[in-house]
């Protein structure tokens, strides 16, 4: 009742006041025709067709026409008559019609009136249409001229940064190879597809001769080109696959559904309405999906969020338009272009930054691979100055005793075996001892772990083998969790880029990030990892202390020993853990 009323008002300030016959002077130029001052649903005779009549008082001589603001109207008729009821002209077109049989080339449907003053009716008729759907307007010719070259010109300039955007995208996917280029360059296909549709651009300049080519192309093509360009794009931009999985199968299914519902309606067109709440759907699951993504750290979300609040409100202005709330000027009109522009122009934003980044995340990569061959490549030189060194040094003692060879042959050849052999001897010796030091060194280290694991040791004994280092630990619990090198829990990747610190692991292929730690017993540790060992141990061991000691004893509150020790006696009593024969086996989590 209010939006009523409100239309009303806006209908009696902005067009004409509320009367049954319209007055064309020198200051009438753009009118709406309403129920406030034409006659809807009127009997002519043609029960095939929906009528309005209006009637006119035309007071001047400049010219005026009807312009019918739906292009996708397929049969209109329109009669002008006299106060006797002479048709004095007469109109049938609709997009049944090649586009070449109009009145007037224009993109919507224009009726030139050229009618002398006077008194005349106007009847327009129209075929397969809803009341609520009927926009036609009557315009001075000075107006819609002025008018027209306005929203060609903004059509021209809409559709040329389209393509713009499209061929940069596509000359960049040509160049990178990068898929998330080339869904957006078919995202942009789709939005120019869904654009010809509702302006008439389509018919005009690609199916001018083909009017069935039309109708198919914006009954059944347009709508879903747009929708599985758009859901793919979405999909893929905000990585929903790894957030929530679950909405990308829903939008798929919405997608199916909405597709196989088009195609049935060419049997049954009562169903098509349900297309039409399946097409919104996606977008507002889209965008309520997009919000809380961002929510969850995803920067580039907040760019996608920001550019379809864009469309969402053009699309709100089109609805306040189309109920008379708002007038209908060039900008309200094409509300959904600008709004499609400025999305266009905030993703391309988006996909720029992440690009850059994407780029920054190869430039480091790329810096630290030179590094790397910089000092190879250094040490290669050090190698060679070396061996030269050698070489030279070995050319000049083989030079001497070329020149001593001679004079001291047998002594020279006896002092040298015995150098040989003491040398031989010495390396032997060497290599022994080295070898015993290293099995020496070894067992006593596992002679510690082995006392560790089955003998009840003290916890300076245990700080020797685990040293308040939690680089140590973490390397051991990284032993223990990637025995054979990095494997993403995710998608089974077994290569990691780069992080800042050393425990964390991002996986090449998806981008998940790991933690050591995550998916063990000391995931989220609040203390340090060596007390979370020796406590482990402990409890493990069966080794009888109290909280208290062990408080005194690694200097630790002891709420927080006993919350560990109770999640270490939980862990040791599943089944997964029940046949652990040392403290280690409980560390890792079991799937």
């Amino acid at each position: 009742m209010v939006a009523r009323i409100i239309q009303l008002l806006v209908c009696l300030y902005l067009i004409l006041p509320a009367h049954a016959q319209l007055v064309l002077d020198e200051h009438a130029s753009d009118i709406f025709l309403t129920d406030q001052n034409s006659s809807f649903g009127i009997d002519a005779g043609d029960s095939h067709y929906y009528w309005i009549e209006t009637k006119i008082q035309k007071n001047t001589t400049s010219d005026f026409l009807i312009e019918c603001l739906a292009p996708q109207l397929k049969d209109i008729k329109a009669y002008v008559l006299t106060e006797s009821n002479d048709t004095i002209r007469s109109f049938v077109t609709g997009a049944n019609y090649p586009f070449g049989q109009r009145d007037l080339l224009h993109k919507n449907f224009v009726f030139p009136l050229n009618m002398e003053p006077g008194k005349y009716t106007i009847r327009i008729g129209v075929r397969d249409i809803q009341p609520d759907e009927l926009y036609f307007k009557i315009r001075s010719d000075h107006f819609f001229t002025e008018y027209a070259i306005s929203e060609y010109f903004f059509l021209g300039c809409y559709y040329g940064v389209l393509l713009i955007v499209l061929l940069y995208n596509l000359f960049l996917y040509i160049k990178g190879a990068m898929r998330v280029h080339i869904l957006y360059v078919l995202y942009i296909i789709g939005c120019i597809a869904l654009s010809v549709r509702e302006d008439g651009m389509a018919y005009q300049y690609v199916f001018s001769y083909f009017p069935v080519f039309n109708y198919i192309f914006n009954i059944y093509l347009a709508k879903p080109i747009f929708l599985s360009t758009f859901i793919i794009y979405s999909v893929s931009f905000l990585e929903i696959r790894s957030y929530w999985p679950t909405i990308k199968k829903l939008l798929l299914y919405l997608l199916a559904a909405y597709i196989l519902i088009l195609l049935t309606s060419i049997a049954l067109p009562g169903v098509a309405i349900l297309s039409e709440y399946i097409f919104f759907s996606v977008f507002i699951i889209v965008y309520i999906t997009s919000f809380f993504i961002a929510r969850r750290g995803n920067f580039f979300a907040y760019y996608f969020f920001a550019g379809f609040s864009m469309v969402m409100l053009s699309v709100l202005l089109n609805l306040l338009r189309a109920f008379n709330i708002i007038p209908s000027t060039i900008f309200t009109v094409y509300s959904f272009n600008y709004g499609i522009i400025l999305e266009v122009i905030i993703f391309s934003i988006a996909l720029a930054d992440k690009i850059r980044i994407i780029q920054e995340e190869k430039e480091q990569n790329k810096e630290a691979l030179i590094v790397q061959l910089s000092e190879n490549d250094l040490l290669q030189q050090r190698l060679i100055i070396e061996l030269k060194e050698k070489k030279d040094l070995q050319d000049k003692v083989n030079r001497e005793l070329e020149d001593k060879v001679r004079a001291r042959t047998i002594e020279l050849q006896t002092a040298n075996e015995k150098l040989e052999a003491f040398a031989k001897e010495t390396d032997r010796l060497n290599s022994e001892l080295d070898r015993f030091n290293y099995s020496l060194q070894k067992e006593i280290k596992a002679e510690k772990v082995s006392r560790i694991y089955n003998q009840e040791v003290t916890y300076e004994e245990f700080l020797k083998t685990y040293p308040d280092d939690d680089d140590t630990c973490l390397k051991v619990i990284q032993q223990l969790k990637w025995p054979e090198g990095f494997v993403c829990r995710k998608c089974e990747n077994t290569k990691a880029s780069t992080m800042p610190v050393w425990y964390r692991k991002k996986c090449s292929k998806c981008g998940a990030i790991e933690s050591i730690t995550a998916n063990t017993l000391f995931h989220h540790l609040k203390f340090p990892l060596n007390k979370a060992f020796y406590l482990t141990y402990v409890e493990f061991s069966n080794i009888k202390q109290t909280d208290e000691a062990l408080s005194d004893l690694i200097d630790l509150r002891k709420p927080t020993i006993w919350a560990f020790r109770k999640k270490v006696e939980e862990r040791m009593g599943e089944k997964n853990y029940l046949k652990a024969t040392n403290w280690k086996d409980i560390v890792l989590d079991q799937i």
